[in-house]
């Protein structure tokens, strides 16, 4: 039992691993074959990006938690929901 958790473990570290490669990769190249010569900034590395997804995840966010759940409305954020569900 123990080895089948070890295993799992594993895949998901590869997973993510490969993942977090996979879109800095594409920030990079994006960001190396679009901005560089349309606004002259500077090449980046794969760390760079890495760093890039990292800043826009904490200042916008991302895959968290909507703020409706089960059909159920947050009232501070949507108080036309009231209205909505009445009707």
């Amino acid at each position: 039992m123990k080895k089948k958790w070890f295993k799992i473990g594993a895949a998901v570290i590869a997973l993510g691993t490969l993942c977090v490669l996979f879109f800095s990769g594409t920030v990079m190249l994006l960001w190396n074959n679009i901005l560089q010569p349309v606004l002259h900034v500077n090449a980046i590395s794969l760390w760079q990006a890495a760093g890039i997804l990292l800043l826009a995840r904490i200042l916008f966010g991302g895959k968290g938690r909507h703020r409706m759940y089960k059909g159920h409305c947050n009232k501070r954020l949507y108080v036309h929901c009231e209205k909505v569900q009445q009707a």
